[in-house]
């Protein structure tokens, strides 16, 4: 998988981030990185200055360092490998050697401001990315603060860089993974920043464009095939932290888009169609840093009527709604306050009864579920492993296709963060298993009409499957961020 360039670097982070539901708008204007001398743990009060003026000094409490840690195993240790040397099987960089960190962190190499500056920003002409939309500032300080250890004899209140290689959970090696051309099914697809669409024949050709500026994401055709939901983020052209999502409906056969309902400085996600095609639910979260440098966020399921436009919360602390084929369920991801996901959920249409199928803490994260045509599982994309205890097992294929992975596949490059892969599991919350072995950074994936065939789009390109997760490849190498769905007929 290819990172992605720098020219849709921004387009690329902000997708990141209306997927990932966790953001703060910490990008702000104003002079470079402090020029202030680098100080050793602990740090004075005035040691830390970031665009915009002091912030405050990096945290050396245990409390602190230990969620550094935490953020430096969910978004770095990836690339730059569980010690900070960059050297292990997963650290790819598009050909580029890694900084070892624990030289870059010693005092005197760099400011703690530059330090803030590259977490937040990333660094121009490479592959790292910035996390400004990704992480609060608190959030912020503590992946820095936790970087300074790597430069320490010894670890700091117990902190052990090194103890990151048992911590982490590793992939397993990606799966080869054949390219094969061959004719896109009926699909609408992120591609480009713009909305496309295949008809199974013809190349596929855009259906909506929003022009520049504005994120495209999370296409879902109506029960009819007829119409298609989207939702777009759109910047403020003043260069300030203002924004706007709007839910669009679009013709399947092709005009101009109509807005049907738009919330300021709020994200919106994952349009699902009510089963009579009257509604839409659509996830929209707000968060913010309280005073004390704690993140909270609001994640809230929202229905909107079609035809008057109102709108009402249908369900709390939830995000990805998704209805059973029958109408007669709906599955979400839970939410913590921090904004964190909490387990995959199953309930009446109105919210009652839930009870879950993938329980909160089983995965780093997951997003975006869909129920098998004939109502008996859910697809899911999630990462990380499982925590040790819980019922899982790759599907016949997945297995056999991890296996001769490990034999043949040379390390792939890696994703911003640790890699997403595809599941499976029976609305009875039984038979967790895997159905990929890809490597992939937040693909979704959605069944056929028939059941029998998924597909697949992440930034590697668009990839189909059998539903046991056999027969994986990849039928067109241009890949995004944004999501895709199949045509009901």
């Amino acid at each position: 998988m290819n990172r992605p360039s720098s020219l849709t670097a921004l387009v690329a982070l902000v997708a990141i981030l209306v997927a990932a539901g966790v953001a703060t708008l910490a990008l702000r204007p104003g002079a470079g990185p402090s020029a202030q001398p680098a100080a050793a743990l602990p740090h004075s009060p005035g040691a830390l200055a970031v665009t915009g003026g002091p912030v405050g000094a990096l945290p050396t409490d245990e409390a602190s360092l230990l969620a550094g840690r935490a953020l430096y195993v969910a978004h770095c240790a990836v690339c730059h490998s569980a010690t900070g040397a960059g050297d292990d099987l997963y650290a790819a960089d598009s050909g580029q050697p890694l900084p070892d960190l624990r030289q870059h962190m010693a005092p005197g190499v760099h400011t703690d401001g530059q330090i803030l500056a590259y977490i937040r920003d990333g660094i121009s002409g490479t592959s790292m990315p910035g996390y400004g939309l990704l992480l609060s500032e608190a959030e912020l300080l503590q992946l820095a603060a936790y970087l300074r250890t790597f430069a320490q004899e010894r670890p700091v209140v117990g902190v052990d860089p090194g103890a990151l290689a048992t911590e982490q959970a590793r992939p397993p090696t990606p799966t080869p993974i054949p390219d094969v051309r061959e004719p896109l099914p009926s699909l609408v697809f992120v591609r480009d920043n713009a909305l496309w669409g295949s008809d199974g024949a013809a190349a596929p050709a855009p259906l909506a464009d929003l022009g520049p500026g504005v994120v495209v994401q999370n296409p879902a055709f109506a029960p009819d095939g007829l119409r298609v939901a989207f939702v777009a983020l759109q910047l403020a052209a003043d260069g300030t932290d203002a924004f706007t999502s709007t839910l669009f409906l679009a013709d399947r056969a092709g005009g101009a888009p109509r807005p049907v309902w738009a919330v300021s400085q709020a994200y919106l996600r994952h349009p699902a169609w009510s089963p009579d095609g009257a509604a839409l639910y659509v996830t929209t979260t707000r968060g913010e840093t309280a005073a004390d440098g704690t993140y909270q966020q609001q994640a809230d399921v929202v229905r909107v009527d079609l035809a008057t436009g109102a709108s009402a919360v249908a369900i709390s602390a939830a995000r990805d709604m998704t209805f059973s084929p029958d109408g007669g369920q709906i599955a979400y991801v839970a939410m913590r306050p921090d904004g964190a996901t909490a387990g995959l959920m199953i309930a009446a249409p109105d919210g009652s009864g839930p009870r879950a199928l993938v329980p909160d803490g089983t995965f780093e994260e997951l997003a975006a579920p869909r129920f098998a045509p004939d109502g008996s599982s859910l697809l899911f994309v999630a990462r990380g492993e499982p925590l040790a205890g819980q019922p899982s097992g790759d599907s016949p294929a997945g297995a056999i296709a991890a296996w001769l992975g490990a034999l043949l596949a040379p390390p792939a490059a890696s994703a911003h963060g640790t890699p997403w892969d595809v599941w499976a599991v029976g609305v009875d919350g039984a038979g967790l298993r895997r159905l990929t072995a890809i490597y992939e950074d937040e693909p979704h994936a959605v069944f056929s009409p028939d059941g029998r065939e998924i597909a697949l789009l992440g930034v590697g390109g668009i990839y189909r499957l059998d539903s046991d997760g056999g027969r994986l490849r990849r039928v067109d190498p241009l890949g995004s961020y944004g999501g895709l769905d199949w045509a009901p007929r």
